[in-house]
């Protein structure tokens, strides 16, 4: 009784609480309290409603409470947020959110990523710290997508991984990491992982790999990819392996034998899409190779340049790229693949050679032509074929051949030459190639086979598929030089008439004998006997004109006598023509024409000389020690050649003479008159001294008051000219732009009274009448005429001591010359290399004395005169001569002076009667060497 009061007092409380009559009914837990804090309600959920009516009611009889509605956070932008009411009456969170109970008020957090939260009651959502109920994290290796999972089936595989489902509801779901070569990109609950594209490798996805299939048993390198596992989580993971290229048609392709690809790379990687050639020289034993190393193989016909430096191993080469083999060298073989001997290089035995650089096989290594191998061939090495006995061996041959011991031989007698040459090769700067060979010269063919000089050839008589040497003696000669080829050459027999053997002459033919005793080698050792000449085909006497003593090289020839000599005519015997001696007649055109040309009355053997120009010979005679032979032509005539054979040959004058225009006998040929020559160069027949062309050649226009006078002068030559060239002007105007030659009152000049009317003409041919008269002034407003003479009565004048050479111009050809001053500057002449030469010791006061620069060095009289006849604005050179003979210069200081005429120009005023009116010319001198000093 006494509890029940209790109870029923408590439910009045309660009653009282709620602002309700209490009720003892059958309802009674779902009576329903006003809980308040003022009312002192303690006992509703924390974070329940407590303003709000009917949030908070009894549960049971036992005097729990359950909420009913939980209080609302302020401005909460996501309801979630809110606490809400649990199973048990509870303020709890939704699932996928978690209670935060530190917060004030308390809310709910929605669950972060990568955990799942239950939610649901305050006990289960609560969550503080690390182990609280209200978050659950997911399972290793597991994530979210989003936050606010609520349940453990929200949590998925990370990338790399696959996702396995829980075997019951209240397990948790796990992962498995991707094996190798596949990939995850996980969150999607993922069952299996993607398997990489064909051939493509996750790193480290490479098996382990036995690379010396079929190697030698000291060879064993591996690959060994199993450094750790990768986990996949992209296509990206999967790469190309190493030893594996790409292709464009997306395909992993292993790189072939003899290249490599090292490290994994992505598909779209620089280099990813081809291998890498190995070394030169090098190459691996399998294909897809995954690292330089395994180009450890050598290629055949190459070897280790150092067998510690190889492709992975040891101290690598130096270089880029760098080289770690060289090709084979000649008389070597190098077989590759991986040697047992370091460098894989191995000599050819027995000194064997090889035909080429980079042999691969002990078989390449042979016998060299023009080599044998002496048996055993373990024991020994090749050497050459011999030369003496002559032996070859044309061909390349294998140590296991027949007869590999032998050589054939040329024959008996016959030896051998190392004649034909062996490509012998050395490495060019690559030490991959062959460079240009060099030769070594052995006796290969029968080509290499000879015999000597003076020897012949033939088929050996017991063996004829042999030959053999014979020394050509007794008549006979052989070959003249060494000679090869197996053939037959036997010795030739001499021609008839002829012989080798004897005693006298014919010791001869030992110069034409091989050395020591050996055979004859040339016709010539045939000889043949004095006065016989061997002509090629035979041997016959001597013709006439020949000889041979046969006593000197070349013993089998006829000799030509000497030059203008024959030997006797008629009948010839071999006693007349075995001498020189024999040789004492004259050939025509030649003859005897000077003592030297005989010794001791036989003729020389330098022959005698052609007849002179001028002289002829009708031959036949013989030679006369009185120079008799040759005979002058008659009437003084010459020939136009040397060598001449009748008198017919005498059908011109000589050069500067004719028959004609000269003075002396009639028909002979005497010197031509001045004004004539005499031509060098004529015809046959042509006898005539010719006039110089031309009377009145050249005419000079002097230009006197106000018009132009003109002087016709003629041409002249010396006595004995030889030619139109000694052609000269009779008279010239000193040199053009020389208008007269002045004198000083020293120099005696003689007026020249003419007949009426004067002339300049008259004038000019008075001083032509003259011979000693130099030059004539004509003065054309006078009319007036002066000439300069130095007399032999007057010695001060004409001794000689003094001479004055006037410079004298060309005529053939010289034209019109106009002596009109038309510009400042006056035409000019040089002279024609010809002077007028006159005695005169009074000649260095005529004309004004000028100095020619450069001066003459040294100072002779050709010099002097050359360098007036050079120099236009010179008319004459005055010279001082030494005495008695008055021929060389004087040694004073000024042996020779330069002398010029007036320049003044001529007056343009007429009847003027100044110094320009005045006209000198010179004469040329034509008496044959006038004073000439040489």
């Amino acid at each position: 009784m006494r509890t029940l009061v209790a109870f029923l007092l408590f439910a009045g409380a309660l009653g009282v609480f709620a602002g309700r009559t209490a009720s003892f009914s059958r309802n009674l837990q779902q009576v329903t309290y006003n809980c308040t804090l003022e009312l002192g309600c303690t006992s509703c959920p924390i974070g329940c409603n407590a303003t709000a009516v009917g949030s908070c009611v009894a549960g049971d009889t036992a005097g729990r409470f359950r909420c009913m509605r939980c209080q609302l956070l302020p401005n909460a932008n996501n309801t979630k947020q809110n606490l809400r009411p649990a199973a048990d009456g509870s303020c709890g969170c939704a699932p996928g959110w978690h209670l935060n109970t530190t917060a004030s008020p308390r809310r709910c957090v929605i669950c972060p990523k990568n955990s799942w939260c239950p939610g649901g009651t305050e006990s289960a959502s609560k969550w503080v710290a690390p182990g609280d109920p209200g978050i659950v994290a997911c399972p290793s290796f597991m994530v979210t997508i989003n936050p606010g999972a609520n349940n453990r089936l929200m949590c998925v595989n990370q990338p790399g991984y696959s996702w396995i489902r829980p075997v019951t509801p209240q397990a948790d779901p796990s992962v498995a990491v991707c094996p190798e070569n596949t990939f995850s990109t996980g969150l999607r609950k993922q069952p299996n992982c993607t398997a990489c594209p064909s051939g493509m490798k996750t790193t480290n996805g490479l098996p382990v790999i036995n690379f010396s299939p079929g190697a030698p048993a000291n060879y064993s390198n591996t690959y060994n990819d199993s450094a750790g596992t990768t986990k996949g989580e992209s296509a990206e993971a999967c790469l190309v392996p190493p030893g594996w290229y790409y292709t464009s048609s997306n395909k992993v392709i292993r790189c072939p034998e003899g290249e490599y690809r090292a490290a994994y790379v992505a598909a779209n990687a620089t280099g990813a899409n081809q291998c890498v050639r190995c070394p030169r020289g090098t190459t691996t034993f399998a294909s897809a190779s995954p690292e330089l190393k395994y180009c450890d193989v050598l290629m055949p016909g190459f070897y280790w340049i150092e067998s510690t430096k190889r492709p992975g191993f040891g101290t690598q080469p130096v270089g880029n790229p760098p080289q770690y083999t060289k090709i084979c060298e000649q008389n070597f073989y190098c077989p590759g693949n991986y040697p047992s001997d370091p460098d894989g290089k191995t000599p050819c035995p027995s000194n064997l050679w090889t035909k080429n650089v980079r042999s691969t096989s002990a078989a390449d290594c042979l016998v060299p032509p023009g080599y044998r191998l002496p048996l055993p061939a373990a024991t020994n090495n090749i050497t050459k074929c011999q030369n003496n006995p002559g032996e070859y061996f044309p061909e390349w041959r294998r140590t296991t051949e027949a007869d590999v011991d032998k050589c054939k031989t040329c024959g008996a007698g016959i030896m051998s030459d190392d004649n034909e040459p062996i490509n012998q090769f050395a490495l060019d700067s690559t030490n991959f190639a062959a460079a240009a060979p060099t030769f070594v010269y052995t006796p290969q063919t029968s080509a290499s086979c000879y015999i000597s000089q003076g020897q012949g050839m033939s088929r050996n008589i017991s063996d004829p598929t042999q030959f053999r040497a014979t020394t050509c003696t007794n008549n006979t000669y052989g070959v003249a030089e060494k000679t090869y080829e197996l053939r037959i050459n036997p010795c030739k027999d001499c021609p008839a008439n002829t012989f080798t053997t004897g005693t006298g002459v014919c010791g001869i033919s030992d110069s034409y004998r091989a050395p020591n005793g050996g055979g004859f080698f040339d016709p010539r050792a045939c000889c043949t006997r004095p006065g016989w000449g061997y002509d090629g085909v035979r041997a016959a006497v001597c013709a006439q004109g020949t000889y041979n003593p046969a006593d000197s090289e070349p013993a089998d020839k006829c000799r030509e006598c000497p030059p203008g000599t024959t030997t006797a005519p008629g009948a010839v015997d071999a006693a007349s023509v075995d001498n020189i001696n024999d040789c004492k007649f004259t050939l025509p055109g030649f003859g005897v024409q000077a003592a030297a040309e005989l010794n001791s009355s036989v003729i020389t053997a330098a022959g005698l000389r052609e007849c002179d120009v001028g002289k002829f010979s009708v031959g036949g005679e013989a030679l006369a020690a009185n120079l008799t032979n040759c005979q002058p032509c008659p009437m003084k005539r010459t020939t136009r050649f040397s060598g001449a054979t009748n008198t017919t040959e005498c059908d011109v004058c000589p050069a500067g003479m004719g028959t004609t225009n000269a003075t002396g006998a009639a028909g002979d040929c005497n010197n031509c008159n001045p004004g004539f020559f005499g031509d060098i160069g004529r015809e046959g027949g042509d006898t005539e001294c010719k006039p110089c062309p031309g009377k009145l050649v050249s005419s000079f226009n002097f230009y006197i008051n106000g018009s132009a006078n003109t002087l016709d002068v003629g041409v002249v030559s010396e006595a004995g000219a030889v030619s139109s060239q000694q052609c000269l002007l009779q008279f010239a105007a000193i040199e053009t732009g020389n208008w007269f030659l002045p004198t000083t009152a020293n120099v005696v000049l003689s007026i020249i009274t003419l007949t009426s009317p004067p002339t300049d003409q008259k004038c000019m041919d008075a001083c032509q009448a003259e011979d000693l008269c130099q030059f004539f002034t004509y003065d054309y407003s006078t009319r007036t005429c002066q000439q300069r003479k130095a007399t032999a009565a007057n010695p001060a004048e004409a001794s000689g001591l003094t001479k004055i050479a006037y410079k004298v111009l060309a005529g053939n050809g010289l034209g019109f010359e106009n002596r009109l001053a038309k510009t400042p500057v006056n035409p000019k002449e040089a002279g024609s290399g010809v002077f007028s030469w006159f005695n005169d010791d009074k000649a260095a006061e005529i004309g004004e004395t000028f100095t020619i620069n450069p001066t003459p060095n040294p100072v002779t009289i050709v010099n002097c005169l050359t360098a007036c006849n050079d120099e236009p604005t010179c008319a004459a050179v005055v010279l001082t001569m030494t005495p008695p003979t008055y021929n060389t210069l004087a040694s004073t200081s000024t042996p020779c002076v330069f002398k010029r005429g007036v320049l003044s120009m001529p007056s343009t005023s007429p009847g003027a009667s100044d110094t320009t009116n005045k006209r000198t010319m010179v004469k040329y001198r034509t008496t044959p060497g006038a004073v000439r000093p040489f």
